[in-house]
């Protein structure tokens, strides 16, 4: 006769699950609930990973590190795995339905790796399987003890899909935490920011950077703004570029932005995009990373030398090349020199021959790789 497997031990096993995708180091604990309510003497939750072979993980509460050390160097491409991967994710399945038990008692995995561990029945379900990864959940049943009978293997099924979330969702934020911590220990204020500029994520520069009385950049109701309306329109537009969020156009590659404080200090932006922004919890769409420095020295007189030097730009196309690397248009520029915008486009067009550039976006690009040289 076989086992009844309670609601409550049910609900119970698949509440562990869910705390075990969250928490990693909880999935030991998880298949040992499992394991217990279906009156197993062995269970495991096993994450191969065909390509990087450091990556693969096993949750098998009271084994032997050994036997998965075994499994692996010498079972891991046996007679059960093939067909075992072979059946649709989310199939509850058993060994003895895969092979024949006739058969299957005459495998060397049987003989050497599962016999002596007291495994002699066994139903199992693939969670995943891809050809980067095959991931799936077994438990057995020792000697003496009755086989598992379709109740049992209703049972798991209806656990599957729980299993098969929580191992996407311990797997997305395994991800997310490893990029979270590149992210962190940056030596330089960043920002995840949507296409609104509202700020999913920043690392402890960043939070520094925002406590300052005064600065360049400003977070306002949840989202990042610069210190003036026109400058924060300028970082829209950017963001907004490089997220493309209009139907039909394909996201930017990246932008360059300078802003200025109100007491002149700058700051340099480099605006990346970022895919996708799930591993940020927030937001599913293209996302920008903002990447921010510290850019006092922008207009030094030594950067302004360096150019008439390398690029024989006289004083005044020097002085215009590193306006419009601050972010400047060229009208403003032509302003901001006391000029004819006619002249500031001649004197463009001079500092693109001198430069071998094409367009303000290349020359703001070599001035910026310049500039840290």
């Amino acid at each position: 006769m076989g086992y009844s497997i309670s609601h409550k031990t049910l609900s119970a096993a698949i509440g562990r699950i869910y705390d075990a995708a969250y928490d990693s180091t909880e999935w030991s604990d998880a298949v040992s609930q499992l394991q217990g309510a279906f009156h197993g003497s062995k269970a495991c939750l096993v994450g191969m990973n065909w390509r990087r072979l450091e990556d693969n993980f096993f949750a098998s509460p009271g084994c032997d590190p050994s036997w998965n050390k075994l499994f692996l160097d010498r079972f891991s491409l046996n007679e059960l795995v093939a067909p075992r991967a072979n059946m649709p994710a989310g199939v509850v399945f058993s060994d003895a339905m895969l092979l024949g038990r006739h058969r299957m008692l005459g495998t060397a995995v049987w003989n050497e790796w599962m016999a002596p561990q007291d495994m002699y029945d066994g139903m199992g379900c693939n969670l995943q399987v891809t050809d980067k990864s095959y991931w799936f959940f077994d438990v057995q049943r020792g000697r003496g003890q009755p086989v598992f009978e379709a109740d049992d293997r209703a049972m798991l099924g209806l656990i599957t899909p729980h299993l098969q979330r929580a191992t996407e969702l311990s797997q997305h934020f395994k991800a997310r935490s490893s990029s979270q911590s590149l992210f962190a220990h940056l030596p330089f204020a960043g920002f995840v920011l949507d296409a609104r500029l509202r700020i999913l994520d920043m690392n402890g520069a960043a939070q520094r950077l925002l406590t300052q009385p005064i600065s360049a950049l400003a977070a306002r109701g949840g989202h990042l703004a610069a210190c003036d309306s026109a400058q924060t329109n300028l970082l829209q537009r950017a963001v907004g570029r490089v997220c493309r969020v209009h139907e039909g156009e394909l996201p930017g590659l990246g932008a360059n932005l300078i802003l200025s404080s109100e007491r002149g200090e700058q700051l340099a932006l480099s605006i990346g995009l970022l895919p996708g922004g799930e591993m940020f919890g927030l937001s599913a769409g293209p996302c920008a990373v903002v990447l921010v420095r510290e850019s006092m020295s922008i207009f030094s007189p030594a950067l302004h030398d360096q150019l008439r030097e390398t690029f024989g730009l006289t004083a005044k196309e020097a002085s215009i090349a590193l306006s419009l690397a601050s972010g400047l248009s060229l009208k403003e520029t032509a302003v901001k020199e006391n000029i004819a915008f006619g002249t500031a486009r001649v004197h463009l067009e001079r500092i693109f021959r001198k430069t071998d550039t094409r367009q303000q976006s290349q020359l703001v690009a070599m001035l910026s790789s310049i500039r840290y040289l």
